[in-house]
């Protein structure tokens, strides 16, 4: 099932699909694109929970490209991270189940990873 999609804030067109509905016609081709139909997708694809989304990824021809998020059950925020082109870029962050920072990974301009923070359920930060 294809849906509506939106208009995002520069005035284009968005398909949106969900992996659970759509499941059929997304997959990745030998090339390692994700297809829809047989065609490279650009656009975005989420996953429903039962009332908000557990996950929202953004495609470009195929190759992962936008602000990527994952959502607990509870609908607080898991993960989120920038994907240029299928590499990542800058913060990528993830939290604890209640709602404190567990981890930033740094990315440079080369999708290198920099460093990493990690702090505990508490907020207290890890030691390496």
């Amino acid at each position: 099932m294809r849906h509506d999609g939106y208009v995002d804030n520069q005035g284009d067109a968005v398909i949106r699909l969900d992996w659970d509905q759509d499941n059929d016609d997304i997959w990745y081709g030998d090339d390692d694109l994700l297809e829809y139909r047989g065609e490279p997708f650009t656009g975005e694809i989420v996953q429903m929970g039962a009332d908000h989304m557990l996950s929202q990824d953004f495609f470009t021809n195929g190759v992962p490209n936008g602000m990527n998020r994952e959502w607990w059950p509870d609908g607080s925020l898991r993960s989120e991270g920038l994907v240029r082109y299928g590499r990542a870029y800058g913060d990528h962050r993830m939290w604890h189940k209640n709602g404190r920072l567990a981890e930033v990974k740094h990315f440079g301009d080369t999708s290198s990873l920099t460093s990493v923070e990690e702090w505990d359920e508490d907020g207290n930060p890890k030691r390496r």
